[in-house]
């Protein structure tokens, strides 16, 4: 697996922008670049029906793509693959409780109060990393599946599952990822 982040005004200044594109447009435009330079890969990226981005004419490299505020994240894999990065969130109890099993709410309830942002944006960037992979959006897996965020396991999936998360402290990002 190989990702790559770049800052939104690097992508600007790098790739320029096109005032005609949709946000998601946008940064679609600028991840099929970023795949290019920094993988070398001049391949087409186009999406499925649930938006799951893949290489038109290549199904043996796979794709995802995130993004934050200001960020852009491609990862590629010879695996099923999805990233997620996130800035720590503050205080998202209310989501918690929306899309977290109770399992991961009992988790995150018996860490310290000056912890809890962590390991929410943690377990939240996990969770859609996996989405991402297995080709789901977060209504359809988020309250479905657990996240151990110890182990770094799946609870509910018995495949050969790698989760991976990382955190930048010098941006406050979470870069989370889930091959298959």
């Amino acid at each position: 697996m190989k990702f790559h982040i770049s800052h939104i005004k690097d992508c600007e200044r790098e790739f320029g922008s096109d005032k005609n594109l949709t946000k998601q447009q946008q940064i679609s435009s600028w991840a099929k670049q970023m795949v290019l330079k920094y993988v070398g890969l001049p391949l087409e990226i186009v999406y499925k029906s649930n938006g799951k981005p893949f290489f038109k004419n290549n199904n043996t490299i796979k794709l995802s793509i995130s993004h934050t505020y200001d960020y852009v994240a491609v990862a590629i894999s010879n695996r099923e693959i999805g990233i997620d990065i996130e800035h720590l969130r503050q205080n998202k109890q209310e989501i918690a409780k929306r899309f977290f099993t109770n399992e991961e709410n009992n988790f995150l309830s018996s860490v310290n109060t000056d912890s809890y942002d962590f390991y929410f944006t943690k377990l939240w960037t996990l969770k859609e990393a996996y989405s991402k992979c297995i080709g789901a959006g977060i209504s359809g897996t988020f309250s479905q599946i657990t996240i151990d965020v110890s182990t770094l396991s799946v609870k509910n999936d018995k495949r050969d599952i790698e989760l991976t998360s990382i955190f930048d402290s010098e941006t406050e990002l979470f870069i989370s990822t889930c091959e298959i």
